[in-house]
């Protein structure tokens, strides 16, 4: 494929990039010179990302770049918070007046109209084109048919893990909040600084997120009126395979599982074999966690239904896959 063509995909790796700076500068708090370090590399991304897929930025907005610099060293200038808010305000409207109208347009024939059009614009792109760059921009299909049909039986599998992860993460905490012995099984099982890893990686998506949205407003989405520029339907931004949801409801089942089997050895075992592993008694550890256990069923049931709504239903047996998965 061309470079022209790969713009999306250098998006969303830009974005990732920007993402991990973000969480190694911008966890230091009270943010000073770090928040000019991390908006630097971002005004610099911009122009970068557009030299090397040759796209020309016409725009007036390009410009508003560098004012978003100027305005994010004031961080470093003065430590007061009502300065560094109006700060903190200031280069926001500048980024959003720059990714609405960097690729064409011009920012000083704009109405207050326009500029109020442009902020409200910028807080949508900044909170769903993420997703549109993920499952509606990047032609992962065409990645799949030029590796052939094992190439695409790994992006899906690839797909299906990356899915399952969060999900796996957010199950098991309630999980083991909810069982003391599941939680000391799953610390011996990982030995590893939880809170660290889950900490940095919800920065690092954070950023990124936020930061895939900016570039995808700039590079991909033309100046047209808010009225045009619409969100596509759902089903075409997330329309998933029944091995990318297989593998996810596959490692939930897993999960809920391995939780089951747990509470049935420990709880029909007798209280001497609970207390080998924990200090609780029989009636303690047959009461803890019910409202874990509840926001769980909670859980399940839309994730179900946003799974189901997402599956391409073009196959009788991928349907039955799903239901028996889901049951």
């Amino acid at each position: 494929m061309s470079r022209s063509s790969n713009l999306p995909l250098t998006l969303l790796l830009a974005s990732l990039i920007l993402g991990l700076l973000g969480d190694a500068l911008l966890r230091a708090a009270p943010w000073g010179l770090n928040v000019p370090l991390w908006i630097g590399a971002l005004a610099l991304g911009v122009p970068t990302v557009a030299a090397w897929h040759n796209v020309r930025l016409t725009g007036g907005g390009r410009w508003l770049l560098i004012p978003a610099v100027i305005f994010a060293t004031g961080f470093a200038w003065r430590d007061s918070f009502t300065l560094q808010m109006c700060y903190l305000l200031a280069v926001l409207i500048a980024l959003a007046l720059a990714g609405h109208r960097s690729l064409r347009g011009r920012v000083r024939v704009a109405g207050l109209i326009d500029y109020a059009a442009a902020l409200i614009l910028a807080g949508s792109h900044a909170a769903f084109s993420a997703l549109m760059l993920i499952f509606g921009d990047i032609p992962w299909r065409h990645f799949a048919a030029a590796g052939g049909a094992r190439s695409r039986q790994i992006a899906s599998i690839s797909a299906g893990l990356l899915l399952a992860l969060p999900v796996v993460v957010v199950f098991g905490a309630l999980l083991t909040s909810a069982d003391a012995v599941f939680d000391q099984l799953v610390r011996r099982l990982f030995d590893w600084d939880i809170d660290q890893i889950v900490s940095h990686g919800i920065a690092i998506g954070f950023w990124s997120w936020l930061t895939a949205g900016f570039l995808r407003q700039t590079f991909l989405v033309k100046e047209t009126s808010p009225v045009q520029q619409s969100m596509p339907p759902i089903e075409s931004m997330f329309s998933l395979g029944i091995v990318e949801i297989g593998v996810t409801l596959g490692a939930l089942n897993l999960l809920f599982l391995a939780f089951v089997v747990v509470q049935f050895r420990y709880l029909f075992g007798g209280e001497e074999a609970l207390r080998a592993v924990i200090n609780l008694s029989y009636s303690e550890y047959a009461r803890r966690g019910f409202f874990e256990l509840v926001e769980v069923a909670a859980l399940a049931l839309p994730l179900l239904l946003a799974a189901h709504q997402v599956l391409k239903k073009n196959d009788v047996s991928h349907t039955r896959a799903f239901n028996a998965l889901a049951a």
